[in-house]
């Protein structure tokens, strides 16, 4: 790293958000407003906004957006154009991927894998 804390990785250039250090590339788009804890990372065209707070070892990858007051932790992985929104919470090593939608009050913990393709797919856990 560099005097800004600029780092390089496959050619993409990541800086440390403000907002706990967690490194953004800089074709990712992350508010102030949200929490990139010092290990996570936000790559791609992955956008964090709102009060979200991604912590501990997470990666928002792809186009995936996580907004609200959302948290992701642990190992999570949010990718492809999967949405994590309002209250929703991601925590272990869960990847939510594909067209997978977490909203309000939704919780997924441990080696949870979502991936649904097709936008009008829907899935109730209970």
């Amino acid at each position: 790293m560099n005097n800004n804390g600029k780092k390089t990785i496959e050619g993409i250039d990541y800086y440390p958000h403000l907002n706990g250090k967690g490194l953004v590339a800089e074709t990712a788009f992350v508010e102030i407003t949200a929490y990139i804890g010092p290990k996570a990372m936000v790559k791609d065209l992955a956008k964090v906004s709102g009060n979200a707070k991604v912590k501990g070892n997470s990666v928002i990858s792809g186009k995936a957006k996580v907004s609200g007051n959302s948290r992701i932790e642990g190992k999570a992985v949010i990718t492809d154009n999967a949405i994590v929104c309002r209250t929703g919470v991601v925590v272990g090593s869960s990847v939510i991927n594909g067209d997978t939608k977490i909203i309000k009050n939704s919780t997924t913990f441990g080696d949870l894998i979502l991936d649904l393709k097709e936008k009008k797919r829907k899935l109730r856990i209970l």
